[in-house]
């Protein structure tokens, strides 16, 4: 397997809440070990900003208000911009796959299906990354990660 992408734009969305950001900061740190040159951003809402801000792992820590359409709307502009390569979905719910597909990133990652709060998310990605479904949060958010930085061989369904 080859990784994806070994430089460029990753972007990765957990907007809330603090426990699971928390336990989505170590795949943060899987992520940059595997793409030291990357630029790896993280959209958060924006009361949940300070949890990331200064984190050494994170190019930039992007900030959603969803209380403002006018802000919201600017913010997906924004990351539009960016171009990213890949937008990572560490939430599975409906609002952050909807988010993650308004990017335009050529890659919009995802948990499997079984492993969605939200089956319908599912929709919008176009790989899906299976995790261990007995495991803790934590250990499935970094299998989510280590899968999500591969390219998968065509034989094999990642």
């Amino acid at each position: 397997m080859s990784q994806f992408p070994p430089t460029g734009k990753i972007l990765m969305i957990r907007m809330g809440a603090m426990g699971d950001i928390v336990h989505t900061l170590p795949a943060a740190a899987t992520l940059r070990r595997a793409f030291p040159d990357a630029e790896i951003d993280w959209l958060v809402e924006e009361h949940w900003s300070g949890l990331l801000a200064g984190n050494p792992h994170l190019s930039a820590v992007r900030q959603l208000c969803r209380r403002n359409l006018g802000a919201f709307l600017r913010t997906v502009g924004d990351l539009r911009r960016r171009r990213y390569d890949c937008v990572i979905d560490f939430q599975g719910l409906m609002k952050s796959a909807a988010i993650a597909s308004m990017c335009g990133a050529e890659q919009v990652i995802g948990f499997a299906t079984e492993a969605l709060r939200e089956k319908p998310a599912a929709m919008v990605y176009r790989r899906q990354v299976a995790v261990p479904m007995d495991a803790h949060v934590v250990e499935q958010n970094l299998a989510f990660g280590a899968g999500a930085g591969k390219i998968p061989d065509r034989r094999w369904k990642t």
